[in-house]
């Protein structure tokens, strides 16, 4: 038992480790022997044992073989079909004959197939450092546990099985392989895509990812059985497509990619009863590419087919696509193009129908096609011959066929019973299309017809119930239809004509009944009520007119309409445009605007002018404006088309203390009535302003670098840009003090103009502001104006004092200094200098000084430096000005 012999009574240690191996080799080898399995009947009780390579050699040789990782002892026999094996870097194992392992991996070497078959009961795990080569091998998974992954590393197979009931195998990479076969168990191909020159499956389940690709490259896919869960993923088959099992089809698009190396061949698309999403037949675009894919039964779409080469032949089945069909690229212009080959099919689009004209055929001439969009317009080009066309009832929607073109249908043209809200229109607006009718047809609810020609239909018969068919704007494209046209007259003609407009020639005997009714327009009052018949014999043509008597009146009113209406009494014809309207015209207020005739900021008249000069007089005028006292009104007469009203101005003041009374900006409700003269039916109307801005006056401050400029109104630049030193510029006469303008801004009726420097005493002479292109909101331009500065400290100056500026003076760089001082009335003046305690310096002078500024010189001489006060005083004020002033040596 491992041990040694019983000692005093005591066991000894018993080598468990030894024991479990030695009963490891014993098993393995009865194993071997097949004693085992006849004792248990499988292998899912015994527990795997981890194989490692050890060094190269053939998988039979056991010592290439070691049960501890790799390099280790040798392990004295070989995996049994219960064991996991591992092959390790560097080592190269070859099959002499067919293996079954449980899980297999390659962490870096190399297993050689040869011809022999590998039986997989869990995963495959082959290392991207490791390498498959498989000459002509299978690999058949037959795992019966779920939860298995196959990742190939990049190695293909040759021939891959995947056979085990109740068994699943995960994607972690690319699938490629000569021969892929689904027999039993769940294929999750997750996002990889499986690639083999023959995909066949007879049952099991395939789960696809959401991207991804299986595809054929050399055979076919078929599926005879199992199921398909195809998510996103794209189905290609380079031959045959079977599809006999469950396809449930998602959102995958299913290839038909024909042959890469031309040639004329027939390949069979068995849908069996499944519904796909996308079908597109790629093709090869060869000279000599002429593959057709047959189909084995009806398809149904829920998405587009598009057919870019290679034929696809319905062989009779049904063919029912919700969305669109395409036929031709444009690419094959020099060899093959790709078809539909409907035979006798019933084809059915819910979406638009494209043919590529250079390399595209839809075959529909033994063919019913079906026009089925559940929403949404139906666009078909380019034109199509087709033995059946029908519009099925699915919902409103528009079909637009090409313009300038011809749809030719053999056989019938049919709208369903029910069919409500579907047009049918050119792809141009205005531009005719013809469909061409060679059998029955039959319009059977309301369907309306834009700039269409519908050739080969008897109107008179073919409508139910009569007069069904709207026809739009499709005057003079009928074989015989008749129109009526709006017309226009003015108020002071005579009648007004209105003309029946007919196309084609007239089968039969034709008459037409017209009528008049109230619009805005009244019977008896503004015109004459109209009926009568218009008649068109038998092989007649041409147009019919009938008149209508229009009344003139005194009344300044908008225009007025009569409705007009006509109707078939009897014949073969089409009413393309039945009803009309006629519209009465009068002479109107064609503009109104606001007038400041004396250039005060104030309106002072409203100008109307008329379309035209009536024949009225203006007696008993009542005029009304919002806001305004009206005094009057001139210049109506009866060849003139102006007159003015004129506005009392004695309540509006404008002036730059009260700019609420300046009014040029306003756009008044104007109101006009009378009893034999209205406007507008009386209704009040904005005048439009035309009345110019005009400046107010300024405001200014000294030793402040702002001015205020006043306006009447609102006031803007005419470019939109207000800039300083373009719409303002400062100009100095003296070149002193300020130089020019730093900004400018317009706030309403006022405009801010900052200059570079503030103002002075020594700045009042010849200084002005030019001001050029501005307007006001309303557009109305402001005249150039320059606007002098004619004191900056004006508002300072008090009732009966003056003002001194504080003065400066720095002997070290000038010995004399100016002294400004601004009187507000004439008299005798002392100026005195004085000490900080009060005590006088000197007297600069004794004079009479009228009133505004003065300029007196003062050298100091040999007075201390520090602060003293300039001492203005008159017998004319009540008390002095004292005004502080600074020296420097």
């Amino acid at each position: 038992m491992g041990g040694g012999p019983i000692q005093d009574g005591i066991m000894p240690a018993i080598d468990l480790t030894a024991i479990n191996k030695s009963l490891l080799s014993m098993s393995q080898s009865i194993l071997r022997s097949g004693l085992l399995l006849a004792m248990f009947g499988t292998l899912s009780s015994l527990q795997a044992v981890s194989y490692y390579t050890r060094a190269n050699g053939d998988y039979n040789d056991p010592n290439a073989w070691s049960t501890i990782a790799c390099g280790n002892a040798a392990a004295g026999s070989v995996p049994t079909p219960a064991d996991d094996v591992t092959i390790c870097p560097g080592h190269t194992i070859t099959l002499g004959a067919d293996i079954t392992v449980n899980n297999y991996a390659a962490t870096g070497g190399t297993l050689n197939a040869n011809t022999f078959n590998i039986y997989v009961n869990g995963s495959w795990d082959n290392s991207i450092t490791s390498t498959f080569n498989k000459g002509t091998s299978t690999v058949n998974f037959t795992a019966t546990t779920a939860g298995n992954t196959v990742f190939t590393g990049g190695d293909t197979f040759y021939k891959v099985y995947f056979n085990g009931v109740g068994g699943s195998w995960t994607l972690t990479d690319n699938l490629g392989t000569t021969f892929c076969y689904l027999y039993n168990g769940t294929l999750d191909s997750s996002t990889y895509d499986i690639s083999s020159s023959t995909f066949q499956m007879t049952g099991g389940v395939l789960n696809n990812g959401a991207s991804g690709t299986v595809w054929t490259s050399g055979g076919d896919l078929n599926q005879s059985g199992g199921t398909i869960n195809a998510n996103g993923k794209t189905f290609r088959a380079l031959y045959s497509a079977i599809f006999n099992g469950t396809f449930n089809a998602g959102t995958s698009t299913v290839e038909l990619a024909g042959t890469v190396t031309g040639g004329s061949n027939s390949y069979d698309f068995t849908v069996g009863a499944n519904t796909f999403n996308h079908v597109t037949l790629s093709g090869a675009e060869t000279s000599a590419n002429t593959d057709t894919y047959s189909l084995s039964g009806p398809l149904n779409l829920l998405g587009n087919l598009t057919i870019n080469n290679n034929k696809l032949n319905t062989a009779n089945h049904p063919v029912t696509v919700a969305g669109n069909l395409s036929v031709g690229d444009g690419t094959n212009t020099n060899f093959g193009s790709a078809a539909l080959l409907a035979g006798t099919s019933t084809v059915s689009i819910g979406g638009n129908i494209n043919q590529n004209i250079t390399d595209g055929q839809i075959d529909l001439s033994s063919a019913t096609l079906v026009l089925n969009g559940a929403s949404g317009n139906q666009i078909l080009q380019p034109p199509l011959s087709v033995n059946n066309l029908t519009l099925a009832d699915t919902g409103a929607r528009t079909i637009t066929f090409p313009a300038a073109a011809v749809t030719t249908v053999a056989g019938t043209f049919t709208a369903n019973a029910t069919l409500n809200g579907v047009a049918l229109q050119s792809s141009v607006s205005g531009s005719q299309t013809t469909i061409t009718v060679n059998g029955a047809i039959g319009l059977l609810d309301n369907l309306t017809i834009q700039d269409h020609k519908i050739n080969g239909i008897a109107w008179s018969t073919a409508l139910n119930p009569a007069n069904s068919l709207d026809v739009g704007n499709n005057a003079g494209w009928f074989s015989r239809s008749i129109s009526v046209a709006d017309v226009s007259i003015a108020e002071n003609g005579t009648t007004a004509v209105v003309t029946l407009a007919f196309t084609g020639t007239a089968a039969d005997n034709i008459s037409i009944n017209y009528s008049t009714s109230d619009g805005t327009a009244l019977a008896g009052t503004d015109y004459t009520a109209t009926s009568g018949t218009l008649s068109w014999s038998t092989g007649g043509s041409g147009n019919q007119t009938f008149s209508i008597p229009v009344t003139d009146d005194a009344v300044l009113e908008s225009a007025e309409t009569v409705n007009i209406t006509i109707t078939v009494a009897s014949g073969s014809v089409t009413l393309t445009d039945p009803t009309a309207i006629l519209t009465i015209t009068d002479v109107t207020i064609v503009s109104r605007r606001t007038l400041d005739t004396d250039a005060n900021g104030k309106i002072d008249q409203i100008e109307m002018t008329q379309s035209s000069a009536e024949a009225q007089s203006c007696t008993g005028l009542t005029v009304s404006v919002v806001g305004y006292s009206v005094t009057g009104y001139s210049s109506c007469s009866e060849t003139d088309t102006v007159f003015l009203i004129h506005l009392a101005e004695n309540s509006n003041t404008c002036s730059a203390a009260n700019q609420t009374g300046c009014d040029t900006g306003n756009t008044p409700a104007v109101q006009l009535t009378a009893s034999s003269f209205s406007l507008s039916e009386g209704a009040a109307s904005n005048a439009a302003d035309a009345a110019k801005p005009i400046y107010l006056g300024m405001q200014t401050e000294l030793n402040s670098p702002f001015v205020t400029l006043l306006y009447s109104e609102p006031i803007v630049a005419s470019d939109g840009t207000l800039t300083a030193g373009g719409e303002i510029v400062y100009n100095n006469a003296t070149a002193k003090g300020a130089s020019g303008v730093s900004s400018v801004s317009a706030t309403g009726n006022q405009i801010d103009v900052n200059l570079n420097q503030s103002l002075t005493l020594y700045d009042v002479q010849g200084d002005s502001l030019s001001c050029t292109d501005l307007k006001d909101i309303h557009g109305n331009p402001v005249d150039p104006e320059t606007l002098p500065l004619e004191t900056d400290i004006s508002g300072v100056v008090q009732a009966d004092t003056a003002t001194v500026k504080e003065n400066y003076l720095d002997y070290r760089i000038s010995q004399s200094t100016e002294i400004a001082f601004n009187l507000s009335k004439s008299g005798t003046v002392t100026i005195r200098i004085l000490d900080m305690r009060g005590r006088e310096v000197s007297v600069l002078k004794k004079n009479h000084y009228s009133a505004g500024t003065h300029f007196l010189p003062w050298n100091p001489g040999n007075i201390h430096p520090g602060v003293y006060y300039v001492h203005v005083e008159s017998n004319a004020w009540k008390k002095p000005s004292v005004t502080k002033m600074m020296l420097v040596r």
